[in-house]
Order: structure tokens, then C-alpha cells, then sequence
């Protein structure tokens, strides 16, 4: 499963119709962003996967020190 990079809120503080609440960010009333960290989405991943691993990865356009994340997960079965 890929994901984006986590993102600090101090990352669009110049942004004025950025809105945080919690872990969500909205541009103009619009959900774009449900912001959890690694830990946070790996407990979540838990109930239901094995996580066997995970990688990071940046995109050529991307600024130096954005990481992606990937999750290698394997089907828990009952």
C-alpha cells in the first residue's frame, strides 16, 4: 500500500485556506489530506495485515527530504 509523506502543519502555514482539524486538512471545505504517522497507520494496518515491511521513496518532482511510504503487507487469515 503506498502512501504520502507525513506532512508537519507548519509546512502550509502560509496557506490561508489550509484548514487542520486533527489529523484531517482541508482546502476549502474539501477533505485532501488524513495525516497519521507511520506508527498511527501501522496500528491501524495491524488488525488486519502483517506488516512485513517498510520502504520510503521519493518522486523525481519531489523536494529532497519528502518520503512516500510504501507498506509491504501480508492477509491475515483466520
Amino acid at each position: 500500500m503506498g502512501m504520502n509523506p507525513y506532512f508537519e502543519k507548519e509546512m502550509f502555514s502560509n496557506r490561508d485556506n489550509f484548514v487542520f482539524d486533527g489529523a484531517y486538512m482541508y482546502v476549502d471545505g474539501i477533505l485532501r489530506l488524513n495525516n497519521h504517522t507511520d506508527e498511527e497507520w501501522i496500528k491501524r494496518m495491524e488488525k488486519y495485515f502483517t506488516i512485513e515491511k517498510t520502504e520510503y521513496y521519493r518522486m523525481n518532482q519531489e523536494k529532497e527530504g519528502v518520503k512516500r511510504r510504501l507498506f509491504f503487507l501480508r492477509a491475515c487469515l483466520p
